[in-house]
């Protein structure tokens, strides 16, 4: 009996080697995804990812036929248009990634000191 999972995340395969991408709503999946495709890597799923256990190695897909990517900014990419040679149904999972919030900017800090110790 096949067990199969499903999580929020990215999927993409690097250099041979599946990687989950995981992060908060806006913490930087897609942009990262859209990075690694421009270097020349592989796109499995965005947002959706399916999981399945085959004997000791977990598989990650796409739960849907076309390889779309939503982008904040851009709307629905997809992928098999922009990166032709770039796609893949599966992959199998070596790593998990997850993003964590940014540190804040330094102007926000330098503001916060100017406005508590004055500009001198």
């Amino acid at each position: 009996m096949k067990r199969i999972w499903t999580n929020h995340g990215n999927l993409v395969q690097v250099f041979g080697k599946g990687i989950l991408i995981l992060a908060s709503p806006g913490g930087g999946k897609t942009n990262l995804t859209l990075q690694l495709l421009d270097r020349g890597h592989y796109f499995i799923s965005d947002d959706l990812v399916e999981f399945e256990m085959r004997e000791t190695q977990l598989f990650g897909k796409r739960p849907i036929l076309e390889p779309l990517l939503h982008s904040r900014s851009r709307g629905f990419l997809n992928i098999s248009l922009l990166y032709p040679h770039q796609h893949l149904k599966e992959t199998p999972i070596d790593y998990v990634i997850e993003l964590q919030s940014p540190i804040p900017k330094l102007r926000s800090l330098r503001y916060i000191d100017e406005k508590t110790y004055g500009q001198g």
